[in-house]
């Protein structure tokens, strides 16, 4: 694999952009040259602070190349936003879209993630991954920091995620406390 990132600390604007291109390796590929294919994503993104607001947005194009079933391409975006009232505690929000065409799917039906091997595979979908998500952080001292975070996930059109467990919705909670050293 073969990377690029630029980004730039602007005082209160922060922008950065990506590419990135892999060698996939699959079984058919692997021999004396380990010639594979050739997947890529490009990225650009950034955020803006305002001091007790930030907000923080993002979108990536990715294209891999399947063999036999074709091209893939996926888009994806988000958007997020904190809200700090105090140093002590922090409120985040967020909503990510993810796009994929195209898409080849594992043996149980799972849309494989980018830049995955995918050997064995003879179907694609097209679909959506939807994800809202938001936190609440606490922190008492600087280093420690208490929390409560959850996301609902919805998945569209053929798109089933493996963490999902196949469900095309999902809620998740989170609650914990975090040491940073």
């Amino acid at each position: 694999s073969e990377a690029l990132g630029v980004g730039f600390n602007a005082g209160r604007f922060h922008p950065d952009v990506f590419y990135t291109t892999v060698n996939v390796l699959s079984a058919k590929t692997i021999g004396a040259a380990n010639l594979g294919y050739q997947d890529q994503s490009l990225g650009i993104g950034g955020n803006y602070d305002w001091g007790r607001y930030r907000l923080n947005a993002g979108y990536i194009y990715y294209t891999g190349d399947q063999g036999a079933l074709g091209h893939r391409y996926d888009k994806a975006w988000t958007v997020s936003g904190k809200y700090a009232p105090t140093k002590r505690i922090d409120y985040e929000l967020g909503l990510q879209e993810f796009y994929a065409q195209n898409a080849a799917v594992s043996a149980a039906g799972y849309v494989l993630r980018p830049f995955t091997d995918f050997t064995g595979s003879t179907v694609t979908i097209n679909g959506t991954r939807f994800t809202l998500y938001g936190s609440v952080l606490f922190h008492p001292i600087p280093n420690i920091d208490i929390y409560l975070a959850g996301d609902d996930l919805l998945t569209g059109g053929g798109y089933l995620d493996s963490r999902a467990n196949g469900f095309k919705h999902q809620v998740e909670t989170a609650s914990g406390v975090r040491y940073k050293f």
